[in-house]
């Protein structure tokens, strides 16, 4: 087979097929196109949460995300011979039709990619991009609205890069599922009814919303089937067309969506967005090579440097926390000193990833005290993806007639005109999201996270790598720890935090603090030394709803 390749930052990435494994069922005794198993149910017969089956270990190849059905249209691809990128492509779509809150056809993301015939790895950008007449997130009145927080999506034109270098099977057959599961429809879950609920009175005065989204002009029961006719029709001429399906045809309806809210986007932005290729950054933690985004993956190495030279604190004590907030903190400041679209911003920032500054800067304060979802084929290929609207169903504003919503994705950038971060037109705004993956000493891949969360994204995941390398925990302990995420400003707590760790951490100075039901939402895969791949996601616990999240393995 001739293989497609593509320079992603100076590095090639070459993807290969997998061998295939059963398949479930397509016909489902509820009416929706995939029905999710009682196992995998993020809820009881009351529709209360519970916990579900979130993890699996296997010999092929896997697939971790947020979602049962996302999680198993991936499965299936790899089954009919697809590689990792195909059930990306496939996955990323079903996503954006099943948890269309959180991502989807208006929003954008990042993507990390490890190819095991080459040993290399490259990093695709598809965030949003500041429409060109944009030059303030303040209207006349000088105010803010959720519309001027739209940025060009980038979600379509990003995937079909990634499916177009590396992609084997044909692109409107990878759609397919994600067709299917708009028409036939998916099943409600406790965090999806609460987001529609989140929106309820948005939906119940917009007439196709609530055709889509409500039962006679009510929130659904969980359990119920949600059909979005309109979508699957864009999602079929995107099969058809390609990107110009969405960038150029759909082009009229969403600039009359996005203008008729307040908003700047245009016809002609759409038609200007190109995704970019970066070098990813790069580093080393104990002997594992990092590999993971130039924005938040940038401040997951920082933390490990930092870390690394740092004596290891018992795991769950104060001090290994006290340790955690103070990494964090001296991170976010760098982090706001440096950070912004790459294309933009001076290359200072790369210093952050080096481990002579991390020690450089020890000596100060020692003493003292981010939908996402990871894909692996049975050849060895990972991709790691981060995806997003950015809020719960971005800016709220719908594209009347094409199924989805639109990003706010502009709102992450900073209100310091003089920020590396401020707006300008044409930039992408500074993102956390830190779509990682871990090689070990051999060059093979021992571990590949990937996170929602906003800014808690990289704090989340530095917390995983360090209870999986040096707490030796498994891979589900290691996501399902209680975490910190500390700027100098705020401090946020895990739910699951102890009490008596919480007070301890006001005694030593920290204030601001504030819990949080999870610092971020991360998935993984982990492989041991025979090649054996496990998953896991976060479980719910004494968490309230929100995690469906599941893996499944060949």
């Amino acid at each position: 087979m001739k293989w497609k390749q593509f320079l992603a930052g100076g590095l090639c990435l070459l993807l290969c097929g997998c061998g295939a494994s059963p398949a479930a069922s397509d016909v489902p005794g509820d009416g929706s196109y995939i029905e999710i198993p009682a196992q995998y149910r993020a809820w009881n017969e009351g529709g209360a949460n519970q916990e579900h089956m979130r993890t699996a270990q296997g010999e092929g190849g896997a697939v971790a995300a947020l979602k049962y059905e996302g999680a198993y249209i991936g499965l299936e691809i790899l089954s009919q011979g697809g590689n990792a990128i195909d059930a990306a492509v496939a996955v990323s779509f079903a996503l954006g039709v099943c948890e269309p809150y959180d991502s989807g056809l208006g929003g954008g993301g990042m993507a990390t990619y490890y190819c095991a015939e080459t040993g290399q790895a490259g990093f695709l950008n598809f965030r949003e991009t500041t429409p060109a007449a944009q030059t303030s997130l303040l209207d006349e009145r000088g105010l803010e609205n959720k519309a001027l927080q739209i940025g060009v999506p980038g979600q379509t034109a990003g995937i079909y890069t990634l499916w177009e270098q590396y992609g084997s099977m044909p692109w409107d057959q990878l759609l397919q599922p994600a067709i299917q599961l708009a028409r036939q429809g998916y099943q409600v879950t406790p965090s999806l009814l609460g987001a529609i609920e989140l929106i309820y009175g948005e939906m119940a005065d917009h007439p196709e919303l609530s055709k889509i989204y409500l039962r006679d002009g009510l929130p659904p029961q969980v359990g119920d089937v949600i059909q979005n006719e309109p979508l699957a029709q864009t999602l079929e001429t995107i099969a058809q067309n390609g990107p110009s399906a969405f960038y150029q045809d759909l082009a009229q309806e969403i600039e009359m969506s996005v203008q008729s809210a307040g908003g700047y986007l245009t016809a002609d932005d759409l038609l200007r967005y190109q995704p970019f290729a970066e070098h990813p950054a790069t580093g080393t933690y104990r002997g594992y090579q990092i590999i993971s985004s130039p924005y938040g993956g940038s401040c997951l190495i920082e933390a490990l440097n930092f870390l690394e030279l740092l004596s290891v604190q018992p795991s769950g004590s104060l001090e290994q926390l006290d340790q955690m907030a103070q990494v964090q903190q001296q991170v976010f400041v760098d982090r706001a000193r440096w950070l912004g679209d790459s294309r933009f911003v001076p290359p200072d920032w790369k210093e952050m990833t080096e481990k002579d500054y991390a020690a450089s800067l020890l000596p100060q304060w020692e003493s003292e005290n981010t939908t996402g979802f990871v894909v692996a084929d049975s050849a060895g290929n990972v991709v790691s993806v981060t995806q997003t609207l950015n809020g719960h169903w971005g800016s709220h504003v719908y594209v009347e007639g094409c199924g989805f919503f639109l990003n706010n994705q502009l709102n992450d950038f900073s209100r310091d005109i003089n920020s590396v971060n401020a707006l300008e037109p044409g930039k992408i705004p500074l993102s956390s999201m830190s779509p990682t993956i871990l090689l070990d000493a051999s060059g093979q891949p021992t571990l590949a996270l990937s996170a929602p969360g906003g800014l808690m994204i990289w704090p989340a995941l530095v917390q995983v790598i360090q209870n999986y390398i040096d707490y030796e925990m498994d891979l589900d302990e290691a996501l399902n720890q209680p975490r910190i995420c500390a700027g100098t400003d705020f401090f946020y707590y895990d739910a699951e935090l102890d009490e008596a760790l919480r007070l301890g951490l006001a005694e030593l100075g920290y204030t601001n603090l504030s819990l949080r039901q999870s610092i971020a939402r991360p998935v993984g895969l982990a492989w041991d030394k025979n090649g054996h791949v496990s998953g896991s996601t976060e479980r719910n616990g004494d968490v309230s709803v929100f995690n469906d999240g599941v893996v499944l393995v060949q």
